[in-house]
């Protein structure tokens, strides 16, 4: 159920053809890491003559259109430089930290030429932290652990490839401000409402375990966070940070892309 409704929203089919836009025209072969349903990589096996996906989800294989392999970045089944361009969408984020040193040396060891990541951009992902009904932690809905605000701190993860091109680019939107969600969060005690796909990555809890209650939460939240946050701004200590806040934020692209490049290729064109 859960990938027959992943990656509908128009900006996915957007991004799709973003990414084919971009793939250098010297790339052979590819390989996208994390590739979930193919929302990407499916659109990109005609133009490219080896063309595989890795994903950790089974189920998810099965919406691919060329060859699908089960494994996890932090162990990828390949030789050394085995793809001329490998690819790695909005996985990093959702790497705790022994992950995310693993799958980063995976990434360089079987990337021949090109590197091509993308990450949530300047998220903050206080934002969109729930608390489990059961065992009362707080955690990103999303699993997100880390958030990337320049291109300089994802291009640091990979020290064997240089940044050749960087993008920003999907839906634009303006990130809350932290004062307003250490209000919302800290004093009014308001967090993200559970969805469908809610399980608790500390004691394991689902969705269905709090259906009859997170109807009445999800309704609640825009009233309760929207309400009591207008109440606090009638006070003129509130109003003033608000408006403040409000000003000095802009909004921004959904997504960076980097295109890194491997320094031995460079040194070689130099």
């Amino acid at each position: 159920m859960l990938w027959e409704q992943y990656g509908r929203d128009e900006y996915y089919s957007e991004r799709a053809s973003f990414v084919k836009n971009i793939i250098p025209d010297d790339v052979n072969s590819l390989l996208d890491v994390g590739a979930g349903k193919g929302e990407i990589i499916n659109n990109l096996t005609e133009n490219i003559d080896t063309v595989m996906g890795l994903d950790i989800s089974e189920e998810a294989l099965k919406y691919l259109n060329c060859k699908a392999v089960l494994g996890s970045i932090e162990n990828l089944p390949f030789d050394d430089k085995s793809f001329d361009l490998v690819m790695c969408m909005e996985v990093l984020e959702h790497l705790p930290i022994k992950s995310l040193s693993l799958g980063v040396h995976e990434l360089q060891r079987v990337a021949k030429n090109y590197l091509l990541i993308s990450v949530p951009f300047n998220e903050n992902i206080d934002a969109r932290k729930v608390r489990c009904p059961r065992c009362k932690m707080i955690f990103n809905i999303d699993t997100h652990f880390r958030n990337f605000q320049t291109e300089r701190e994802l291009c640091q993860l990979f020290p064997d490839f240089q940044l050749n091109k960087k993008w920003l680019c999907g839906p634009s939107y303006r990130r809350p401000s932290r004062v307003q969600l250490f209000i919302q969060q800290k004093i009014l005690n308001i967090y993200y409402p559970l969805d469908h796909y809610f399980v608790c990555i500390f004691c394991g809890a689902k969705y269905s375990e709090f259906e009859s209650i997170t109807s009445n939460e999800r309704t609640s939240f825009a009233k309760n966070r929207f309400g009591l946050l207008r109440s606090l701004s009638r006070l003129r200590i509130f109003e003033m940070l608000f408006k403040l806040f409000s000003f000095l934020k802009k909004n921004e692209a959904c997504w960076m892309f980097v295109l890194l490049r491997r320094n031995e290729i460079i040194k070689i064109n130099h």
